[in-house]
């Protein structure tokens, strides 16, 4: 949480500012946002489209905290009547970001997939050292297997990406994650939602684990879940990548055997200490969304590991 500007808490949890000075308005992306300054701190605020979003990026980050893995640091906050979140600067002034669409559109041979194969290359191209490349790839991985459990669709070209300092790279931090837990954000929906008896069914037919940020540009639209357990588990697959990145993709399993022993209450007890209140709905959704990825990685390993036995034996 941003504890230098808990004194605008207000009874629900959400900062409310009032007057900030606005050091610009951002008019990328979907969602309205603006860099502004306040009691000598600077930050983003980032309007919800949709009720939830806000809640969606804080469960994520405190996920990621967990995990050990980098994120933007947010706070649910109220400005000119609206809600959102707010988040620091994770960068320092003369540091570029350069999203996957700006990294691989620059580079010469890579082409401008949004996968992390060609990430890599993009950064071998760029002349990235290899202990470089070896913390890029694995904290892509554990990212990815984050945005894989958690249902995050838009892994995208313009939220995912390398920070370039003085000869230096580095991987962003996790930032905009607002649509995970299978994209569902009205109360009513999710409570829709629990009401069917299809709730696989129709997790399968929206895609589930479809992130747009990919292992090789091989899958495109596929099935992400499936895509890492096969590149995991099939030996053939994983040997064509990079040895740094089949390192990265055996790392990752690290971060799945921690993520099965998340406890969400722990975080909700954080939460209350802020006023912050997360609803029994959402309670539901983000428990159902952890247990439900974790039975069909299961089942989609087993699949897999099962394929491979029987081909060794023909």
């Amino acid at each position: 949480m941003i504890d230098q500007l808990n004194r605008y808490r207000d009874k629900n949890g959400y900062i409310c500012i009032k007057d900030a000075e606005i050091l610009n308005k951002k008019t990328y992306g979907s969602r309205e946002k603006y860099w502004l300054r306040k009691d000598g701190l600077t930050f983003l605020f980032k309007a919800n489209q949709k009720a939830g979003e806000d809640i969606k990026e804080i469960i994520n980050e405190k996920i990621s905290n967990y995990l050990g893995i980098e994120t933007a640091k947010y706070d649910i906050a109220s400005y000119q009547g609206k809600k959102g979140v707010i988040s620091l600067p994770f960068m320092n002034e003369k540091d570029i970001f350069l999203p996957v669409l700006v990294l691989n559109f620059q580079s010469k041979t890579v082409g401008n997939s949004n996968d992390i194969l060609t990430i890599y290359k993009a950064l071998l191209e760029n002349e990235a050292t290899e202990q470089e490349l070896k913390q890029i790839m694995n904290e892509y991985f554990a990212s990815q297997i984050q945005d894989i459990f958690t249902f995050q669709f838009d892994r995208n070209i313009t939220n995912s990406g390398i920070i370039v300092g003085d000869k230096t790279f580095k991987k962003v931090p996790r930032f905009d994650s607002s649509g995970s837990f299978l994209k569902i954000y009205d109360e009513k929906k999710i409570s829709s939602f629990f009401n069917r008896i299809d709730k696989e069914t129709y997790i399968y037919n929206r895609g589930w684990n479809r992130t747009k940020l990919k292992i090789t540009s091989e899958l495109f639209l596929g099935n992400s879940m499936q895509e890492f357990i096969n590149y995991r588990y099939n030996e053939d697959k994983k040997n064509s990548l990079p040895i740094i990145m089949r390192e990265a993709i055996e790392n990752a399993d690290k971060t799945i055997e921690k993520l099965i022993l998340y406890d969400l209450k722990e975080t909700i007890k954080e939460l209350n200490d802020y006023h912050i209140k997360i609803s029994t709905m959402y309670k539901k959704l983000i428990s159902y969304t952890l247990n439900i990825s974790m039975e069909i990685y299961e089942q989609e390993k087993e699949k897999i590991l099962l394929g491979h036995q029987k081909v060794k034996r023909v």
